[in-house]
C-alpha cells in the first residue's frame, strides 16, 4: 500500500516549474548593518541629552549630594563617546 501523496497524484499535466535564471556578473554586496551600530546612535542621542540636562543644572542646582561633581555632565559625555565608538566601529564600510 502506497500512502506517499507525491506518488498518488491523479490526472493532468504535471506541475509546471518557473524558474529565473538571472546571473548578475557581480553578486550584490548588501550588508546589514549590526545592532550595535543603532545602539551606538542610541548612546549618542541619550548622552547629548544628559549633557545638556547637565549644563542646565550648572544655572538650577538640584540640590542633591556631590552635586559639586556635576555627574550628569560627565556621564553624557562618557555616553556619547562611547556611542561614537560603537558607531564608527560598526559603520558600513566605504
Amino acid at each position: 500500500m502506497n500512502t506517499d501523496p507525491k506518488l498518488n497524484r491523479t490526472g493532468g499535466d504535471p506541475p509546471r516549474r518557473v524558474a529565473a535564471a538571472v546571473m548578475d556578473s557581480e553578486p550584490a554586496k548588501y550588508r546589514m548593518l549590526p545592532v550595535w551600530f543603532f545602539i551606538g546612535i542610541i548612546l549618542i542621542l541619550y548622552g547629548i541629552m544628559i549633557f545638556a540636562e547637565g549644563l542646565y543644572d550648572l544655572g538650577h542646582p538640584p540640590g542633591t549630594i556631590l552635586e559639586e561633581l556635576h555627574p550628569a555632565i560627565w556621564w553624557g559625555i562618557f555616553m556619547a563617546v562611547v556611542g561614537v565608538i560603537f558607531t564608527l566601529k560598526n559603520r558600513r564600510p566605504a
